[in-house]
């Protein structure tokens, strides 16, 4: 039978794996955002005459990349914007392990 020690370590283990997990989507959130930054820098011309298509082809690659759906995609790339443009504390937290995506 596994001692109480036994039993916290177990626990304290998830509680690091999730606080590394976490990390580790603060940084791919904000990879996703720089990737996004300097594709519409490489087509600023397009991106101000068609954003929508510029957006849909961006989404289309991050999905590709995450392996996720576009939609899914997409709001990875809203909620890396978002923590980036002024979520500061939130940005801070989610990149100490603190907070998960949701």
């Amino acid at each position: 039978m596994p001692s109480r020690d036994e039993r916290a370590a177990g626990f304290g283990r998830i509680e690091r794996l999730v606080a590394l997990r976490n990390r580790i989507d603060a940084e791919i959130a904000e990879e996703v955002r720089a990737a996004a930054q300097r594709e519409v820098e490489a087509r600023l011309e397009e991106a101000l005459a068609d954003p929508e298509r510029v957006e849909a082809s961006i989404v289309g690659q991050l999905g590709f990349a995450l392996r996720v759906s576009p939609t899914r995609a997409r709001t990875q790339l809203r909620l890396a914007r978002d923590l980036h443009a002024g979520l500061d504390k939130v940005r801070e937290a989610f990149s100490a392990g603190e907070l998960d995506e949701r």
